[in-house]
């Protein structure tokens, strides 16, 4: 991230700044977030710096000892991090595979400020780790997000999806919930099945990793999921009949929450990696001081 999103130094930074009408650098802010979700060795790299670490050209961006290479057909990641709380390293290599990326990009809000674009819905993921020591392959995916703005002043909250069948079907779903619109965090939305706490319907981007969603196809109602450790609330696309389940959280924030999903959407059973981010949260004080002993920071 060149300009850390989520970043409590940088959020502090921006106050300042506006206070006296001047503007803060995002290559002052830039990190590397690399996590690993393994049950024994698991590992969670969050170290932000300024813009000394940052070096980019056409095909190699450098953060610190990390850097990710265009490379052919692909990405390749260079990880070489610390956990955020104690220290552990995490070194190796983590390549994506996929055909020549798209060039389509998606406004996340009415006005345009904040813009996504899926480059790679459907992609070949193999890791081969030094610091811990193991490998893995499977399916992968790849995205990129910038804005204009910091995203507590463009969102109150949304909810991430990219879903998976067994015959390789994939389906990625954005529901944004932009502040302009004046909606608020809902449990569910349309569909009746559940009672939605706000009348606020999100805005809503719906990719097939196959381009075989239609563009104009209605979309499975949001479905209230578990409440997180730290009562996030959080809502998946489910069709109707079928009911979403929790495989797993691996992610409990205060304001973020990460999680393995099974859900029906289209009449495909799929598991998902779902996530579920609360602006208003991370906006308040107390929030971004935990934040702060989540990462680390160069001085």
């Amino acid at each position: 991230m060149i300009g850390n999103v989520f970043s409590p130094y940088f959020a502090a930074a921006r106050r300042e700044a506006e206070s006296r009408g001047e503007t803060v650098r995002p290559e002052d802010f830039v990190t590397l977030n690399a996590i690993l979700y393994d049950r024994k060795q698991g590992r969670f790299c969050l170290t932000e710096g300024g813009a000394a670490l940052l070096d980019r050209s056409a095909t190699t961006l450098r953060i610190g000892a990390s850097r990710v290479v265009r490379d052919g057909d692909g990405l390749l990641f260079w990880i070489d991090e610390k956990a955020a709380v104690f220290g552990e390293p995490l070194r190796g290599v983590v390549r994506f595979t996929f055909p020549e990326p798209t060039a389509d990009v998606y406004p996340l809000d009415p006005a345009g400020r904040h813009r996504w674009t899926p480059y790679a819905p459907v992609a070949r993921c193999e890791a081969f780790f030094e610091e811990p020591r193991l490998d893995f392959r499977g399916s992968g995916y790849v995205d990129g997000n910038d804005g204009d703005e910091p995203l507590e002043r463009g969102f109150t909250s949304w909810d991430w999806c990219r879903a998976e069948d067994d015959s390789g079907n994939r389906v990625v779903i954005y529901d944004t919930f932009p502040r302009d619109a004046g909606a608020r965090p809902p449990g569910a939305a349309e569909g009746g099945e559940e009672t939605a706490r706000t009348s606020a319907s999100p805005q809503t981007i719906a990719r097939s990793g196959r381009d075989d969603l239609p563009a104009d196809c209605t979309l499975p109602p949001r479905r209230l999921l578990p409440s997180t450790l730290f009562q996030m609330d959080r809502a998946i696309r489910c069709d109707v009949g079928r009911e979403p389940r929790v495989l797993a959280t691996m992610e409990d924030a205060p304001f973020y929450a990460r999680s393995l999903v099974e859900t029906t959407l289209f009449g495909r059973r799929m598991q998902a990696v779902h996530e579920t981010v609360n602006l208003d949260r991370f906006s308040a004080r107390w929030c971004q001081f935990l934040i702060g002993f989540r990462m680390r920071r160069y001085r």
